[in-house]
């Protein structure tokens, strides 16, 4: 993600969402290592204007220990619990991403809400009551 996150920021997005460190894990990659990439992406963003958000993997099964430092350093932590993990417990089932989808939908909200520190209009996502 670190690699390709300059073009990304070409974009000039108001907000980078970012939930890492499932593929670190799985990869053998130490945690510290994952965290400092992410702080990394923080750091950049934060440069380029652009609002940084990281939300916590979920608690694979067979790599728990690896993830928990990394879930417990996310600025958003998303009540993942095994129940919520497809067959191969690394995938998300409709229960996984329908938390991740709520944390999303309350980040981007909470960002609308005060969009005008960030732009001067509200964007199309945050006009429902206006419709």
């Amino acid at each position: 993600m670190l690699a390709r996150l300059p073009r990304i920021l070409q974009l000039k997005p108001k907000l980078l969402m970012v939930m890492g460190g499932t593929n670190d894990a799985l990869l053998e990659i130490a945690p510290q290592e994952t965290i400092a990439n992410l702080r990394a992406m923080e750091a950049e963003a934060t440069r380029n204007g652009t609002a940084y958000i990281s939300f916590s993997p979920p608690p694979l099964p067979v790599k728990a220990d690896v993830l928990a430092p990394v879930r417990a350093a996310a600025s958003i932590a998303i009540p993942f619990d095994e129940g919520d993990l497809a067959r191969d417990h690394v995938h998300l089932k409709a229960s996984g991403y329908a938390k991740w989808r709520d944390a999303a939908l309350q980040t981007v909200l909470t960002y609308c809400a005060v969009s005008d520190a960030l732009t001067p209009a509200k964007p199309e996502c945050c006009r429902a009551d206006e419709r």
